[in-house]
C-alpha cells in the first residue's frame, strides 16, 4: 500500500511539475518570516497516527479536498500491509523539519519502525516520512505523502 501510495503521489507530483513556474528566491519564506505550520504538522501528525493505528478513517478526511481523493480503503490496506512487511511496525514518530520550497509545503518526520529479524531479534529501523501539502480555496490541501 506504502508503494502504491508512494506512487499515486510521484504520478501526481509529476503531474504538477509541468504546470510549475520558477519562483524567485525573493518570493521564498526566509528565517525572518514565521510561518504557522501547526496545521500542517497536526495533519501529518494524524496521517501517521492513521498508519500506526491501521485506521484509514483518520485518513480519509484528510485526502478529500487533494488530488489522493480517490484513495480507498483497500488501497490503504495493501499499502499498510506492504509497509509492515518492509518496514515493521510503527513504533514512533517525531516532527523534525520543513523544507524551504516555493508553493507546496514539505514537512519531514522521523518514524521508527520495528520488526522481528530472520533470526527472532527485534530490529529497529528509522524512516522519513514527508507530507507535502498546498492551499485551494484558503483550505490546506494534502498533495502527497511517503516514506524515504
Amino acid at each position: 500500500m506504502i508503494k502504491l501510495l508512494f506512487l499515486i503521489c510521484s504520478i501526481l507530483l509529476l503531474a504538477l511539475l509541468p504546470a510549475s513556474r520558477t519562483i524567485p528566491p525573493e518570493a521564498w519564506v526566509t528565517d525572518n518570516e514565521e510561518m504557522d505550520i501547526s496545521k500542517e504538522i497536526m495533519i501529518g501528525e494524524t496521517i501517521l497516527k492513521g498508519l500506526q493505528d491501521n485506521d484509514f478513517r483518520i485518513l480519509k478526511p484528510l485526502l478529500k479536498n487533494g488530488p489522493m481523493k480517490s484513495v480507498v480503503e483497500k488501497d490503504f490496506k495493501s499499502s499498510e500491509e506492504s509497509m509492515k512487511q518492509q518496514f515493521g511496525e510503527l513504533k514512533s514518530y517525531s516532527y523534525l523539519a520543513e523544507l524551504q520550497t516555493p508553493m507546496v509545503r514539505n514537512l519531514i518526520w522521523k518514524v521508527k519502525f520495528e520488526r522481528k529479524g530472520s533470526s527472532g531479534k527485534m530490529i529497529g529501523q528509522e524512516i522519513l516520512f514527508r507530507l507535502v501539502s498546498g492551499s485551494s480555496d484558503g483550505k490546506t490541501v494534502v498533495l502527497g505523502f511517503g516514506f524515504f
